[in-house]
């Protein structure tokens, strides 16, 4: 088993990584950000992919936290720039993808299941709902 150490990686497309490195990619604890826009993917790495609990940041101030399992997101929250959430399950193209809760800036709230980024079973909040297109 190689030995694993902290360090800082530059990539060619201008990412950096800092954090645990074993046999020369990151493995364990680390921070990857990707420039020129500043995406932040926080958590644990495997052979050089992020696996496990981890929480991402983006340009624009949203944040995704939950987990990655072999490259796909696992299931987590989704809070976009303007305040809206979803809570639920993802498909490896970020679309929302199984059961999730999407939440609206004004409360509102859209409950079921999602295939693909669409809902395709449904259950409204009874205080407030909507529907989206």
């Amino acid at each position: 088993m190689g030995k694993r150490e902290t360090e800082t990686m530059t990539f060619p497309d201008g990412g950096k990584y800092e954090g645990e490195i074993k046999n020369g990619i990151p493995h364990g604890q680390g921070t990857y950000i990707i420039f020129p826009d500043g995406e932040k993917f926080e958590g644990e790495w495997e052979n050089g992919e992020i696996h496990g609990p981890m929480s991402m940041t983006f340009p624009d101030g949203g944040k995704y936290e939950g987990e990655i399992k072999n490259g796909t997101p696992h299931g987590g929250t989704r809070t976009y720039f303007d305040g809206s959430k979803y809570e639920g399950e993802f498909n490896k193209e970020w679309k929302f993808h199984g059961q999730g809760t999407f939440t609206s800036p004004d409360g509102s709230k859209y409950v079921g299941e999602w295939k693909d980024g669409k809902l395709v079973s449904d259950k409204y909040d009874k205080k407030k709902s909507f529907r989206m297109n």
